[in-house]
């Protein structure tokens, strides 16, 4: 079930609560921020004494 787009969101409503949806919403939303979180302490525990580059953003 898609949950972006509105009717299965409400259904999902419908069948599970408005706090259960709601915190799966928010994790499918923010999947992608935690994975590079993720990935970004494992390069720091690799390189201790490196800082991560910013990407997308010209010095």
């Amino acid at each position: 079930m898609n949950v972006l787009n509105a009717a299965g969101f409400v259904q999902m409503l419908a069948n599970f609560g408005f706090p259960i949806v709601i915190t799966f919403y928010l994790l499918f939303r923010f999947e992608k921020r935690i994975e590079r979180i993720e990935h970004l302490l494992q390069e720091s525990k690799e390189c201790p004494g490196s800082t991560p580059k910013k990407e997308g953003k010209d010095e």
